[in-house]
């Protein structure tokens, strides 16, 4: 298996006018390794399955084009290998109902706006915690930005209603910023269940379409039966690709006996 060896180590690919046995085995070869990437998003989502606020990925596939112009020779291994990018799953999680007056859940559209050290960054990850100063934080420490900046509640009985406004034994004391966008495309994730957006900050507004829910926090909308299933179809299509390499470096090696004892 020594071309598919040097393929993983991307210095190799058939030239032009090569045998159908080399471009055979790149092009098997290519999809092991797209299978690969497959395994390695559907583990992700898997390992944050039990993450709050945590949004799935999608490994995005592609018919790959080797017309584009201004090229020549066989296609390069990391288009063929089809996983420009990642999409990610957007759709609404499941609520879980805690008790605790510092989680809260969004049910539609909406992120929570936060303040960390590299600037806004949002999340629908809602279990929040005061520090001893009155601050709402989120439990990396990160304030939570409210419509007039940060904000700071004193002791009492919390109260959060569905838009997002805090009262403190009856007192309003501040409300909740929750934004949505036009689009998602600019949404990247950074961890934590954290995303920066990389747009035009003029198209973050205000949420007029999420309902604030005290006491819940969302969970991961990653369904772990669908990804085992996904796990299995992609373990079986890389073990499918794996003998297809198999099998044209074995056809590859009978036809250079042949062509040695023809001589």
């Amino acid at each position: 298996m020594q071309i598919l060896a040097r393929v993983l180590r991307g210095i190799w690919h058939p030239v032009n006018g090569g045998s159908v046995l080399d471009y055979g085995i790149y092009l098997a070869a290519s999809g092991f390794l797209s299978q690969e990437k497959r395994l390695q998003v559907i583990a992700n989502n898997l390992a944050n399955a039990n993450t709050a606020g945590y949004k799935g990925d999608i490994p995005v596939f592609r018919i790959p084009d080797s017309s584009q112009p201004g090229e020549t020779g066989p296609e390069p291994l990391h288009r063929l290998m089809a996983v420009p990018r990642l999409e990610t799953d957007f759709s609404q999680g499941p609520l879980v109902k805690t008790g605790n007056p510092l989680n809260v859940g969004i049910v539609g559209d909406g992120f929570f706006e936060v303040e960390t050290p590299q600037g806004l960054r949002y999340t629908r990850k809602g279990d929040f915690t005061l520090l001893s100063d009155g601050s709402l934080v989120t439990q990396s420490g990160h304030p939570v930005m409210g419509q007039g900046g940060f904000i700071a509640l004193t002791e009492g009985e919390i109260r959060i209603d569905e838009e997002g406004t805090l009262f403190v034994d009856g007192d309003e004391q501040g409300q909740l910023r929750v934004v949505t966008f036009a689009e998602t495309d600019n949404l990247a994730k950074e961890g934590d269940a954290l995303f920066v957006w990389t747009g035009d900050t003029s198209e973050v507004i205000a949420s007029d379409r999420a309902d604030v829910r005290q006491g819940y926090l969302e969970s991961s909308n990653v369904n772990p039966v669908r990804e085992m299933v996904e796990m299995i179809s992609a373990i079986r299509t890389f073990e499918d690709h794996q003998k297809m390499i198999h099998a044209f470096d074995s056809a590859q090696k009978s036809a250079v006996s042949e062509i040695g004892r023809l001589r």
